[in-house]
């Protein structure tokens, strides 16, 4: 586990805008990469030692891996504010155990494909899932300050809801992250 002053320094924002996927865009940017704290659950540092996007300037890149249920980024979002992410494609790969997904989570007719006996066990699953209406292995985002806020990243661009540490997670069942495989690179810039 990184210590609070390592996770302090390798801080991050994250963002609720549509994804933007590219095989070069962040391998030629200035944005900073930092560190996630993958152990320390999100929002259990004090508020005052978060980072903004600002001291980042205006943007950073992360990796968020499909093992870990938290990628503490040390870094508070603020409520109101906008924020896009791109997803750098080289780096774009996890797996939930032996099934590969997107950004967007398991593959249209992953279940249908599945072992009979083995669907009614994942659809009786799926209201336990950390965020029960996201899908399988969606890459999901967090806020965590006062009680935990969790929004979708993909899809249109909304104004946050709650300020917070930003995490991001694949979601998945809480006791079942032990079996995730792989990460994905990330690049979070400030819109407004």
């Amino acid at each position: 586990m990184q210590s609070s002053f390592a996770t302090i320094i390798g801080a991050a924002v994250f963002s609720t805008t549509a994804a933007a996927y590219s095989n070069n865009a962040l391998a030629d940017d200035n944005c900073r990469t930092i560190n996630p704290d993958y152990e320390r659950v999100c929002g259990t540092i004090d508020s005052k030692l978060l980072q903004s996007i600002d001291d980042l300037g205006g943007c950073f890149k992360m990796t968020v891996k499909a093992a870990s249920k938290w990628n503490a980024s040390g870094v508070r979002l603020l409520a109101g504010h906008i924020y896009a992410f791109t997803i750098q494609k080289e780096k774009y790969e996890w797996k939930d155990k032996s099934i590969a997904s997107t950004a967007q989570g398991w593959p249209k007719g992953t279940i249908d494909s599945m072992p009979l006996w083995q669907r009614p066990f994942i659809t009786a699953s799926e209201p336990f899932r950390r965020a029960p209406d996201h899908n399988w292995f969606e890459l999901t985002g967090m806020t965590a300050e006062v009680g935990e806020t969790i929004f979708k990243i993909m899809g249109e661009p909304k104004p946050l809801e709650a300020s917070g540490e930003f995490c991001a997670f694949a979601n998945d069942l809480p006791w079942m992250y032990d079996n995730n495989i792989g990460s994905m690179m990330l690049r979070v810039t400030r819109e407004k």
